[in-house]
């Protein structure tokens, strides 16, 4: 898993491109190979656990040999500490009709650190990486096809909360995940080891909901990608999330609505009379006036 091979017609391959992912020539082929590299580069270069720390952490729990040799990673310490996150979120963003690989909606992480407001959690997201020049056409094209680089981006949660939220009007479904210390610790170092590498993106299989499902399959015994079903939608995985036979894995779940809901819910608690005055507003000045009168009072 966290080398991220997928059995194909021709055999064993990660989805992973870069080379520097890799310890062995043949690593993103050869699983025995890359192990045994791994386990090498350890002992020799000490310091290359730093780049790979959820393998470290992998390794140390299979192996039965002497420990490898203490290093100090600065640079991943800091990453842990700016992150002090004590639980995980998976959050989900209802579909939007101005970007096709959006339809289904999409689907992030959240790592919560009660210490801050929400607003200043991190996130991460999985995307394509699509060139500012592409047309609505080519993006299409290019997105089913595979003609786009697939990345993993970190961003604070406040972003994701103004471009789907406040931008988009898209509600947001916060399921917040049932997770050990531990767990979090892992995943965390996954995402440490994918930060800067890059896989190939499709719009309806290897898109964010497949890898956020395969990111939490790490901490997770059950499946959370459907079988035998052509397109992976981000809604699949929080039902197989919830119906996960393994246990419990969603401990609470937090709506947030999206700016356009909260102003049709104001609107719900009027009386005849301020409903009928709000109507009078918008039909002389429109829609964008009365949400500039919302944005004035709260």
């Amino acid at each position: 898993m966290l080398l991220h091979y997928e059995t194909g017609l021709i055999g064993v391959e990660s989805l992973v491109h870069d080379s520097s992912f890799f310890f062995s020539s043949q690593g993103r082929v050869n699983p025995e190979a890359e192990l045994i590299a791994t386990i090498e580069a350890f002992y020799r270069t000490p310091e290359s656990q730093c780049k790979f720390p959820a393998r470290k952490l992998w390794l140390d729990q299979q192996l039965r040999f002497p420990s490898f040799p203490e290093v100090n990673c600065a640079d991943y310490q800091n990453y842990k500490q700016a992150f002090d996150a004590e639980s995980i979120s998976l959050v989900y963003a209802s579909g939007y009709l101005g970007n096709p690989a959006s339809m289904y909606g999409h689907i992030l992480l959240k790592f919560n650190n009660p210490e801050n407001h929400e607003y200043l959690d991190n996130t991460f997201s999985y995307g394509a990486r699509v060139p500012e020049t592409d047309n609505k056409l080519t993006y299409i094209f290019q997105g089913i096809t595979g003609g786009y680089e697939g990345f993993y981006a970190n961003q604070k949660y406040h972003h994701q909360n103004l471009t789907y939220s406040e931008s988009e009007l898209r509600d947001l479904w916060e399921y917040r995940l049932n997770l050990s210390e531990q767990d979090v610790t892992f995943v965390l170092a996954h995402l440490w080891e994918l930060e800067n590498v890059s896989m190939t993106y499709y719009f309806f299989t290897e898109n964010c909901a497949y890898q956020l499902a395969k990111l939490l399959e790490l901490v997770i015994d059950d499946p959370l990608v459907v079988k035998n079903k052509r397109w992976v939608m981000p809604y699949d995985v929080i039902m197989m999330l919830n119906n996960a036979s393994e246990g419990n894995y969603i401990d609470e779940i937090i709506y947030h609505g999206s700016r356009q809901e909260h102003l049709y819910n104001r609107f719900k608690q009027l009386d005849h009379d301020e409903k009928v005055s709000v109507q009078n507003i918008t039909e002389r000045h429109g829609l964008c006036c009365l949400i500039r009168l919302e944005d004035m009072a709260a």
